[in-house]
């Protein structure tokens, strides 16, 4: 049973419930839950585990997504502080979560939009394999989030 004051707890080795709840394999039941956690004050400027996974990390990690939902609930992380710009303890950031969320990438321009808004660094910065951000857009033919990498950079 749920108790409002439950919404920033943490696990036994430090994990909070919404990082769990992120996690979740249906996006069904990661939307309603964390949906319900935001709804009573649980805080999204945490990193996770051994890997210090940030929030949106832990989301955008997720293997199936309803790009509207998922949308809505990155924009509900940042006001609850998640922050665009962190990176796990591996060096990744949230551009390497999008350069490989799965379906058309035109499900995607709301939250492009939304994350480019914040703000959003590490643009030419390399993942632990060495690759920029554009030039994995690339590699993985994210033609639009490759020309945002490239405008934001100047180019």
């Amino acid at each position: 049973m749920f108790s409002p004051e439950q919404a920033n707890s943490l696990d036994s080795i430090g994990t909070p419930v919404l990082a769990h709840a992120l996690a979740n394999t249906s996006p069904r039941d990661r939307y309603e839950i964390a949906n319900l956690l935001l709804d009573h004050g649980a805080r999204a400027d945490f990193a996770s585990g051994e890997e210090r996974e940030p929030a949106l990390r832990i989301l955008l990690g997720a293997v199936r997504h309803e790009p509207a939902k998922t949308t809505a609930l990155v924009r509900r992380l940042i006001e609850a502080g998640a922050d665009v710009n962190a990176r796990s303890a591996r060096g990744d950031g949230v551009l390497d979560s999008l350069v490989v969320l799965g379906g058309d990438e035109g499900s995607w321009r709301e939250l492009y939009d939304l994350v480019f808004a914040q703000g959003l660094t590490g643009l030419d910065t390399p993942n632990r394999a060495g690759v920029r951000p554009l030039d994995r857009a690339r590699n993985r033919e994210r033609t639009e989030l490759a020309t945002r990498i490239e405008a934001a950079l100047g180019r």
